[in-house]
């Protein structure tokens, strides 16, 4: 079965940017495209899931939120559609907007109990369908025509694993802030590995001693990028930590649910990805996200 569907959680307050948060949703932080135009961050990340060839997407929100989604998904007022009748590439988003309003639906997190949670509230939604998830604070940004999410859902189509996760290579200073696996090289490729082993922000220590990826420089590990294609098989590993309260800190923790899924024995590869991912959930992230779509638009 094709990756037909996508799963992006916008939940969360958004405190890392606020006050501007305080204001509008995080998820719609503007931005401005390599094609001059100022749009949500969101509006990137729904393009991003359709160059992969996703049909339909999941946007997982909090309470409150899937008003201010919803009035940003559909066709420009009519008034406004003629005030902007000589600016076609307006109209032409117009129209754009009107379609994905068909195509992109919310999913309500009651409340906020982690990223696993959030997931997992959009189960009943996919039902036993593959799917591309992205973290739904970040841009992506690739080095190649193929957008970072058509790079996963090619490699997930191609080798048919239970799981795959983009992924790029992290130094010491980054672990406290990721997820890091453990990969062994499949079929003598430089970017391509099967999962051994996939942990939550590690201590320097233990990713010395248990997460080294051979093939890769000293001291850098194959760190999360944002973006997995899953099987159905993720959704039954985070019903099994809600229903029986599985938490790491507090929360139902993705990561946990990747590691529980892997240690079953289903397989799950990891892919370095070409391209680049920016934090825009923080100020300084979503500053150096402007700056690589800037020197896009001017290239």
């Amino acid at each position: 079965m094709s990756v037909r569907k996508a799963i992006i959680p916008i939940a969360g307050r958004g405190t890392r940017q606020l006050p501007a948060t305080w204001a509008i949703p995080k998820a719609m932080m503007p931005m401005v495209d390599r094609d001059g135009l100022a749009k949500p961050l969101l509006h990137l990340l729904i393009a991003e899931a359709f160059s992969a060839g996703i049909e339909r997407v999941a946007l997982v929100v909090s309470p409150g939120q899937q008003g201010d989604v919803e009035r940003y998904f559909r066709r420009f007022d009519d008034d406004l559609v003629q005030a902007l009748v000589n600016k076609p590439e307006l109209l032409a988003v117009s129209e754009q907007l009107g379609d994905w309003g068909r195509r992109v639906e919310c999913i309500e997190q009651p409340t906020p109990e982690g990223f696993g949670h959030a997931v997992w509230c959009a189960k009943d939604w996919l039902g036993n369908e593959p799917f591309l998830l992205m973290l739904g604070d970040y841009l992506f940004v690739s080095d190649e025509p193929r957008s970072c999410a058509q790079q996963v859902v090619d490699v997930f189509e191609q080798h048919r694993p239970a799981a795959i996760s983009g992924m790029y290579a992290c130094d010491a200073e980054t672990l406290p802030r990721v997820g890091v696996m453990r990969g062994r090289p499949l079929d003598d490729r430089s970017d391509l590995f099967v999962s051994q082993l996939i942990v939550e922000k590690p201590s320097l220590q233990r990713a010395r001693a248990e997460i080294v990826t051979p093939g890769l420089p000293p001291n850098t590990w194959l760190a999360h990028f944002g973006n997995h294609v899953f099987t159905s098989a993720i959704m039954d590993e985070l019903d099994t930590m809600v229903r029986q309260n599985i938490r790491e800190r507090g929360e139902i923790q993705m990561t946990a649910a990747q590691e529980r899924l892997r240690a079953a024995g289903a397989p799950y590869l990891a892919l370095l990805v070409s391209g680049r991912a920016y934090d825009a959930g923080i100020p300084a992230g979503w500053l150096q996200a402007q700056q690589a779509l800037s020197s896009l638009s001017q290239g």
